[in-house]
C-alpha cells in the first residue's frame, strides 16, 4: 500500500467526528482511541490513551486558533492514522495562545523508526496548513466530512 501524500488522502471519513459533545481532552482521547481500535488501527486503546497523555505532559499541543494537534508514538498503534474531531463547544486545553480548543487533529503512529518518520511527516503536512486562520476557521465551521477535506485543499 502506498503512503498517502495529501491531507485529503489521509482523512478517513470514519475517523471524522463533527459537533462532538466531549467536555475535556480525556473524553476526546478515549473516544478517538476506541474508534481507532474498532477499525483495527490500535490494538490497545487504553495504552494508546496513556501514551497520548504522556505526550501531553511534554509540551502544549494546542497550536492556537482553537486547534490542537495531540499526537503519540505508541506500540499500541498498528496502522498510522489521523483522526479529526470538531467539538460542539470550546474546551480547556493548554495552548500557545492561552485560549481553548474546538478542533482536534490527533495523529496515531507506532513507536518504531518508520513510525517516527511518519509522525514528523504528518505533523509537518498538517502544521503548514493549520498556520492559516482561514483554514482553521473552515475546519471549526465544517458541517460534513467533505467540508473538513475542503478546508485543507
Amino acid at each position: 500500500m502506498s503512503t498517502p501524500q495529501t491531507i485529503s488522502e489521509l482523512i478517513d471519513p470514519e475517523l471524522v467526528e463533527l459537533r462532538a459533545p466531549y467536555a475535556n481532552k480525556l473524553e476526546v482521547f478515549h473516544a478517538v482511541a476506541n474508534r481507532l481500535a474498532e477499525k483495527g488501527a490500535v490494538s490497545d486503546p487504553d495504552a494508546f490513551v496513556r501514551d497520548i497523555q504522556f505526550r501531553e505532559t511534554q509540551g502544549k499541543t494546542g497550536i492556537g486558533n482553537l486547534i490542537a494537534i495531540p499526537h503519540a508514538k505508541s506500540s499500541a498503534v498498528n496502522n498510522p492514522s489521523v483522526s479529526v474531531v470538531v467539538l460542539d463547544q470550546e474546551i480547556e486545553w493548554e495552548t500557545l495562545d492561552d485560549a481553548g480548543v474546538q478542533g482536534i487533529i490527533l495523529f496515531a503512529v507506532n513507536d518504531q523508526p518508520e513510525g517516527a518518520r511518519e509522525h514528523l511527516r504528518l505533523l509537518s503536512l498538517f502544521a503548514r496548513k493549520l498556520a492559516h486562520k482561514e483554514i482553521t476557521d473552515a475546519l471549526i465551521n465544517a458541517s460534513s466530512t467533505d467540508d473538513v477535506v475542503a478546508a485543507f485543499a
